[in-house]
């Protein structure tokens, strides 16, 4: 018979389930959400207000451009300020309900955090709803507004030819027109949503201008009509985009800082320990030691580098980009969460594996054993666990507990007996399996490690146990780390 046996000792799915339960997030947390969201709140202000000041700037410049136009064309640019305003009184509505439904899950993670990812996808579904319906509004403002100009053109050139009828006057009008009508899509960051569409007017006009050096009124009367047209189809467009690329943005910015309030409050996490007629007792977790260095790889991986972009690439970002990065903050946030359970697993079943060596020891202490030293490897409790026994007659028994999946351990058995008798052997080795099988686990049948079987004793090198307990980087930890180290060029 080997002198190595092993055997998988499995919970079951209720056990575990019981376990992840008795471990609940403690009260204590509550004050660092707080002051997380707190923070990232004054950081989004600032960023809000000063796209605030943007928008305002804006509408200073083309009060002074309006100011200067003519009285046929301050009365259609009233029209089309009433139009801009109805607009943009529903856009800031939906701002509004955007901020509502943001606020609505703030308070669900400050309520429970692991609640939070629920309510994400069907948020964000209603807004996108919200921003189709302002798009389509917008494309039939368009439409009617040039239906509106092509019908307004007789009117303003009948009232011009009343003043002067004559041509050339009317040319430079029309040229001023389209100047003023320009230099309000200007106030527009045109370079970003339309770049070609503006400088195309631009040139159109040059030659409406040459036409008139030329004396070729007709033609500069027609051609500065339709850049007049364009421009201001172009600028209703452009205010569209600049409303929804402003919503989307402030959802990406309000999404990422959720990511990041996220993060930061599961780098390190306070859980409350159910004790048996105990007071709960807390303990601080490191999540991301007990989920293998996962977090801190996904926050340089994926978190770090979104919040750059969002924080120094923003006018370089499309509303498709903001798009993705909404989704990936929301992804990310569930991903937190996902690696947060992982090392509350881990954790639990790390004190797990020292309970299993307990009923062990007990069980062979009614054999004559006695406890002799027990250890992690690596001096890591995430690492296996080994407890050494030994009888009066110097044999000696190591058990090396070895986490082997999400409700696994691997147990080895390595007996060190002087007596070559299978049935001794067998006997303590049933004794041990007795004593860790029962309602609550399972264990599956005992195996010869392979290479052992005609060995009577295991390797001594186990029963160093100065050695195994020397710190460092175990193969699973150097395996699971490899690729965060190819990332960062070691």
């Amino acid at each position: 018979m080997s002198g190595q046996k092993v055997t998988y000792r499995q919970i079951t799915t209720d056990e575990y389930n019981n376990l992840m339960k008795s471990a609940t997030i403690a009260n204590s947390m509550d004050r660092t959400v707080k002051d997380a969201i707190a923070k990232n709140e004054k950081s989004l202000k600032k960023d809000f207000d000063s796209r605030l000041d943007a928008v305002n700037s804006r509408n200073t410049k083309q009060e002074k451009i309006i100011n200067n136009l003519g009285s046929d064309m301050k009365i259609m640019e009233k029209d089309f300020q009433k139009q801009y305003k109805a607009q943009n009184a529903q856009h800031q509505k939906d701002i509004g309900s955007l901020n509502n439904s943001m606020k609505n899950m703030k308070n669900d993670f400050q309520k429970d955090i692991k609640t939070l990812d629920k309510k994400v996808d069907a948020e964000v579904k209603n807004i996108y709803g919200t921003l189709k319906t302002q798009r389509d509004e917008y494309t039939t403002l368009i439409k009617q507004q040039g239906e509106e100009l092509n019908g307004k053109i007789k009117d303003i050139t009948d009232s011009i030819k009343r003043t002067n009828d004559q041509q050339s006057y009317l040319a430079q009008e029309w040229i001023k027109n389209a100047n003023d009508a320009l230099a309000l899509v200007a106030t527009y960051r045109y370079n970003k949503f339309a770049p070609n569409e503006y400088e195309n007017l631009v040139n159109s006009l040059k030659l409406s201008q040459q036409n008139i050096r030329n004396r070729v009124y007709q033609a500069s009367i027609a051609s500065s009509q339709q850049v007049w047209i364009d421009a201001y189809k172009l600028r209703a467009k452009l205010e569209g985009l600049e409303s929804e690329w402003d919503m989307y943005y402030k959802m990406a910015k309000r999404s990422n800082a959720d990511l990041n309030v996220t993060y930061d409050t599961h780098k390190e996490m306070t859980f409350a320990f159910d004790m048996a007629d105990e007071t709960p007792q807390e303990l601080k977790v490191d999540i991301d030691k007990w989920s293998m260095r996962e977090l801190s790889k996904l926050n340089k991986e994926k978190i770090e580098p979104l919040k750059k972009a969002l924080e120094n690439k923003d006018d370089e970002l499309s509303i498709h980009d903001l798009k993705n990065a909404i989704q990936a903050s929301n992804a990310y946030k569930n991903e937190i969460i996902a690696i947060a359970q992982t090392a509350k697993s881990n954790m639990i079943l790390s004190q797990e594996r020292t309970d299993i060596a307990s009923d062990i020891v007990n069980k062979l202490s009614e054999n004559g054993y006695e406890y002799q030293d027990a250890c992690y490897e690596y001096d890591d409790q995430r690492e296996t666990y080994c407890v050494k026994l030994e009888n009066p007659l110097g044999e000696e028994i190591v058990i090396r507990i070895e986490p082997a999946g999400m409700l696994d351990n691997k147990i080895d058995i390595l007996f060190y007996d002087n007596s070559v008798s299978e049935d001794l052997t067998r006997n303590r080795l049933n004794a041990i399996i007795g004593s860790i099988s029962n309602d609550e686990a399972t264990c599956t049948q005992p195996t010869c490690v392979r290479g052992t079987t005609h060995q009577a004793k295991a390797d001594p090198k186990f029963k160093n146990f100065d050695q195994i307990k020397e710190k460092g980087v175990s193969p699973r930890q150097q395996y699971q780390q490899k690729p965060q180290q190819q990332g960062q060029g070691s």
